[in-house]
């Protein structure tokens, strides 16, 4: 599902997630976004705090994978 923060919408998406970063989100805008396990990515800039394994924005608080929680550090520059 694609949650649309625009209209509060989630459309169905018959792809697997990586596929779907890569080739429905505009090549320039794919660094804005971040998978953070499985089955969810978030768009950087809505993330307000990431806390042990979890994300929040204001649309609700979403779990990292510990195999996504490098990728996400890099991602958003956070030393440990």
């Amino acid at each position: 599902m694609l949650f649309c923060t625009d209209d509060l919408t989630e459309y169905p998406i018959r792809s697997t997630l990586s596929r779907t970063l890569r080739f429905t989100v505009p090549r320039q805008l794919q660094r804005n976004f971040i998978q953070i396990n499985r089955s969810e990515a978030l768009q950087l800039s809505f993330i307000q705090e990431i806390r042990n394994e979890e994300v929040r924005t204001k649309h609700g608080t979403f779990t990292i994978t510990e195999g996504y929680l490098p990728g996400m550090r890099a991602a958003m520059q956070v030393l440990v």
